[in-house]
């Protein structure tokens, strides 16, 4: 039986399966000179943001960087923890884990949770 509890962050895989969607754990970088995935440190997608880190401007940006590549629209990105932080949860609606993770990792280094 598979757990209806959101995954911590900081901990395992930055990609995680749920009912309806996928998990995504991201440690933002804002400021950065371009928006890129900058890679996959401590069990979070390492995500460099050109946008400022005043309370959670970069949140906007964020949603809008992820929507784009897995082609969801921008309302099937939630952010479920870290609205403040750079470290946060997100819930993507209508994609797997896999396609997240295929779509997201850098050159390809998959690790997804029950992928």
């Amino acid at each position: 039986m598979k757990s209806c509890a959101e995954p911590s962050l900081g901990q395992g895989p930055w990609v995680w399966p749920a009912h309806e969607g996928t998990y995504l754990a991201v440690e933002l970088v804002p400021g950065a000179e371009r928006s890129e995935v900058a890679g996959l440190p401590g069990g979070a997608l390492k995500a460099g943001l050109a946008a400022p880190s005043f309370e959670g401007k970069a949140n906007q940006p964020l949603v809008e960087f992820l929507a784009d590549p897995l082609g969801v629209p921008k309302r099937c990105v939630e952010i479920r923890k870290g609205e403040r932080g750079r470290a946060k949860l997100l819930f993507i609606r209508g994609v797997t884990a896999l396609e997240v993770a295929k779509t997201l990792s850098p050159k390809g280094a998959i690790r997804a949770h029950g992928a």
